[in-house]
Formats: C-alpha cells, structure tokens, sequence
C-alpha cells in the first residue's frame, strides 16, 4: 500500500479507538478516488468501513449499557 494510505489507515485505527472512524473512512475514501490501484480495491475497502462501522456502533452500545441508567425500568 502507498505509504500515505498506510498513514490513513493507521490513524483510521487510531480514531477509531476514540470512535472518530466515520471521519477516517471519508479521508481513506477521497484518497481511493484519487489512486487507480486503489479504485479497483474500492469494494473490499468499502466493506472494511462497513466492518469498522459495526464495531463503532457495537462500543458505542456496550458503552451506553454500562452507563447508570435511573429510569432503566422505562426502556424495557
């Protein structure tokens, strides 16, 4: 991979962990359009964000169970 989308994807990983990913894929995705290697790779890397996306919203619900809620009893 091109040094800059190697860049890209580690700080896409980087992000991800303080669930920023959707930002990162936009900035991966510019520089895809812009690299003809990269277009022909465009739906495996769409499928990765996909997968990226999934475990975003997987912390982000884990996260919001955890939190304390005092009127639980009204979101079963």
């Amino acid at each position: 991979l091109p040094q800059t989308l190697q860049e890209e994807l580690k700080k896409a990983n980087q992000e991800l962990n303080i669930r920023a990913a959707p930002e990162a894929v936009i900035r991966i995705m510019t520089m895809v359009e812009d690299n003809e290697f990269l277009k022909a790779m465009k739906d495996e890397i769409l499928r990765y964000a996909e997968r990226l996306a999934l475990v975003k919203q997987k912390c982000e619900a884990l996260a919001v169970a955890q939190e304390p809620h005092k009127d639980r009893q009204d979101e079963i």
